[in-house]
């Protein structure tokens, strides 16, 4: 059954003896924005603990047992951005505010994306760009490195999940063509 980041307080992690401060914490929330924003897998990796857990928060029905989308370790986390770079010609994210947790190594990113689409996509016309809100939470380790990822609102995140659910639903009898594109 699908399952939630559990994110631990410093003083229940085990081993964990670092609490960031808050500056520290919003520098690498902003560090690994920019990161994802240059297109540079390398620079994104750098950011990254190796056993990244990412989850993508979008619809999906209770009793599906693999919604879209968990992925753990670097290089799952790395091959979403590859696809995502070779599906929009361009992909921009704005940090319009970032609350510091420190007792917990947290950050709460609220921004906003601009994207264009190089393919026709979801709906989405090639060329066409569009701004959507987006938010994440991001837990960092003692060195910095994001350690987990949760993330909410990102539009082709969110229409991936629907076609998820109607994924689903076709596999469980229902009638309902599946259209991949919408």
């Amino acid at each position: 059954m699908y399952s939630s980041i559990t994110h631990v307080t410093p003083a229940t992690a085990p081993g964990r003896t670092v609490v960031l401060s808050a500056e520290r914490i919003r520098e690498l929330a902003h560090e690994h924005l920019e990161a994802e924003n240059s297109r540079d897998l390398a620079a994104i990796d750098h950011t990254l603990d190796p056993r990244v857990e990412y989850h993508v928060m979008s619809p999906r029905y209770p009793d599906d047992p693999t919604p879209y989308q968990v992925d753990d370790g670097s290089e799952s986390y790395l091959g979403l951005w590859t696809n995502l770079y070779e599906s929009f010609e361009s992909y921009h994210l704005v940090m319009d505010e970032c609350i510091a947790i420190p007792e917990r190594n947290l950050a709460v990113v609220f921004c906003t994306v601009t994207a264009t689409p190089s393919v026709d996509i979801f709906g989405l016309p090639a060329g066409r760009e569009y701004t959507c809100p987006t938010a994440a939470v991001m837990q960092f380790d003692d060195n910095g490195a994001m350690r987990a990822e949760t993330a909410y609102g990102n539009l082709v995140a969110v229409s991936r999940g629907m076609r998820r659910m109607r994924e689903f639903l076709a596999g469980e009898g229902d009638r309902q063509k599946v259209n991949e594109t919408s």
